[in-house]
């Protein structure tokens, strides 16, 4: 039973933490991948598959669309393919629908040995309908996360399982989970949902981190499924599984700053086709919504017509209360002769969702020689009440007082 770490071991947390950041976005080792996908279909009974690479999981769902056309007759095949070229110029830009409907075939048939098709057309007509993603998840959870997870915590006492969930696996998770699984499945899920199943495996990161750091401090598990487990995640980041085939995606190059999903500057999610995500620190923006917000090109207007809080929040914080001001106007609800005290101000004519004033406490910021602008309650009217909130004073009962700035 491990009870406690040593110094070197607790110095290796940030570093095992970081190892599986960068792993996110590490490119697969394709032989590694297909290995991992028929390793995984045979421990759950099945026959080792065709494993196809996307070069993103909308391109290994397209894929996905023209096989299934493939092992049909030529007549389904042309009703398909126009249905597809129907979806790609709705749902796609169209410099990534140019691109990926001049690469669909060569990519299929590149990776399909021509002396398979004539047996594939038989044997996968039923099978490509028959997915595996619910016999994938339960293997991957009960069968092996599961074992493991029951080896480590027998291994290490109740204490330090606690110390290392807070210190490794929420901080994997905060970032992995919350931040990438979630984000990035939720909008798959929105474009492909109609399409087809799938499966994203970034869900696992913290958890097979967790696993890789407890080997580290000594914490015996099974070779054979911890390996499994670990070449899985690492080399199979999205997979569309059915008996016989299974459609996989490349990773994405992945931009972070603070722990949170970020770029002023290209896409913060972003696969080797072009498909991709824009955030700015952790919020998911639309693309001409996100460069018009980081070339400050939006209007004061045109902020407070985003309807989603979180991205008009950010959208405010870009632009800057001087914008906000000189283009929408505002008038003084309550100031202060000491200028740092600084004012109440109110924006004339724009509401919220809520039909709520904006009201911001309007300061001056020696350190920055410039004003900043804090949004408060519609109904404050005191510039010092406005200030103790701000500076969370009022939970100490202490007043907004300064004697002297050092």
């Amino acid at each position: 039973m491990i009870t406690k770490l040593t110094k070197k071991q607790e110095q290796k947390i940030p570093e095992y933490i970081q190892k599986w950041v960068d792993l996110a976005s590490q490119k697969i080792n394709k032989k590694k991948a297909i290995k991992a996908v028929g390793d995984m279909y045979k421990k759950m009974g099945e026959k080792k598959p065709i494993v196809i690479i996307g070069s993103s999981p909308i391109n290994a769902c397209l894929l996905k669309i023209l096989f299934s056309a493939f092992i049909q007759d030529s007549q389904l095949y042309n009703q398909l393919n126009n249905q597809l070229n129907n979806q790609l110029n709705n749902q796609l830009n169209n410099q990534l629908c140019s691109q990926l409907r001049s690469q669909l075939d060569s990519q299929l048939y590149s990776q399909l040995d021509s002396q398979l098709r004539s047996q594939l057309r038989i044997q996968l007509r039923i099978s490509v309908y028959n997915q595996l993603d619910s016999k994938l998840y339960s293997k991957l959870y009960s069968k092996l996360c599961n074992q493991l997870n029951n080896k480590l915590c027998n291994q290490l006492n109740n204490q330090l399982d606690s110390k290392l969930n807070n210190k490794l696996c929420n901080q994997l998770d905060s970032k992995l989970y919350n931040q990438l699984n979630n984000q990035l499945d939720s909008k798959l899920y929105s474009q492909l949902k109609e399409k087809t199943q799938f499966y994203l495996s970034y869900w696992w990161y913290s958890w097979i981190g967790y696993y890789d750091y407890a080997q580290y401090i000594g914490v015996k598990f099974d070779e054979d499924k911890f390996n499994l487990f670990k070449e899985f995640i690492i080399q199979v980041p999205f997979i569309i599984p059915y008996k016989g085939i299974a459609f996989i995606s490349e990773k994405p190059r992945i931009l972070w700053r603070e722990r949170k999903l970020h770029s002023e500057i290209d896409m913060a999610i972003k696969y080797p086709d072009g498909y991709g995500l824009h955030f700015l620190d952790g919020i998911y923006f639309e693309e001409k919504l996100w460069e018009k917000i980081t070339t400050r090109k939006i209007t004061a207007e045109e902020v407070f017509k985003i309807e989603n809080i979180e991205q008009r929040i950010k959208a405010i914080q870009y632009i800057g209360g001087k914008v906000l001001e000189k283009e929408a106007g505002s008038k003084i609800i309550d100031s202060h002769p000491n200028k740092e005290y600084g004012q109440i101000i109110e924006l004339k004519g724009i509401k919220d969702s809520l039909g709520d004033s904006y009201r911001f406490l309007k300061a001056y910021d020696p350190s920055k020689k410039d004003w900043v602008y804090i949004r408060v309650s519609p109904d404050t009217s005191d510039v010092l009440k406005a200030q103790e909130k701000c500076y969370r004073l009022d939970r100490f009962n202490i007043k907004y007082n300064p004697v002297k700035r050092t």
